[in-house]
């Protein structure tokens, strides 16, 4: 069994024991078991990120549902409880405001999908996609057949491109209800957008958003 520390004192993972953890000890490893280590690694990252969810969504419970409903501050308890992830984790604050996001509709909307990660069906990559084209069936009552639909296509054998999961989401929440789909679809268009960001070296990137067609 293996134990490891929370915070600032905890054991560094390349010191924990490979073998409890149910790795090979060595890389230096035929291609064959080289492949099954791969399979084992790629669901340790899914669970342990499905892990830092839960720790995320813990901290949106204690810190900032409680002042959810009359906290107006300029910085609300969710900017500040995100700040306070940003600096710990040393990533930005946009990235921990996700995170939390993330954290709080799987545990909240997508509890199903939420296991899939757990149990390495489904990538880390994959969950933004899920979670931001779902927010139209927050407190909908067709909410958990979503996240039921979902699932299942999930833990069906095959891979996932991006695409072809962002088609699969957007089917499951059409066939419940087609008009979130539609309107999600306009709020789209109404943010179409043209940017132009400077780079280095005297040069610059644009970037175009607008329907394909």
């Amino acid at each position: 069994m293996v134990t490891t520390q929370v915070g600032a004192g905890a054991t560094p993972w390349a010191s924990l024991d490979h073998i409890a953890l149910g790795l090979p000890a060595t890389t230096d490893l035929p291609s064959s078991q080289a492949l099954d280590g791969l399979v084992h690694a790629a669901a340790g990252v899914a669970y342990l990120k499905w892990f830092e969810y839960q720790l995320a969504a813990s901290m949106h419970a204690e810190l900032v549902e409680p002042f959810e409903d009359e906290d107006r501050r300029e910085l609300d308890a969710h900017t500040r409880c995100a700040a306070t992830i940003a600096t710990t984790m040393s990533i930005t604050q946009g990235a921990a405001r996700t995170l939390l996001t993330d954290a709080v509709a799987l545990r909240d909307r997508l509890p199903l999908v939420a296991e899939c990660l757990r149990d390495g069906v489904v990538t880390p990559h994959h969950i933004r996609t899920i979670v931001s084209r779902t927010e139209l069936i927050e407190g909908q009552c067709y909410a958990a057949l979503v996240d039921a639909d979902i699932a299942r296509a999930l833990r069906r054998p095959g891979s996932w491109s991006p695409a072809r999961m962002e088609a699969m989401v957007d089917t499951m929440v059409d066939r419940r209800d087609p008009d979130a789909v539609r309107a999600r679809r306009e709020k789209a268009k109404r943010n179409r957008e043209f940017t132009v960001e400077i780079g280095r070296d005297g040069l610059a990137s644009a970037t175009d958003t607008r329907p394909a067609e």
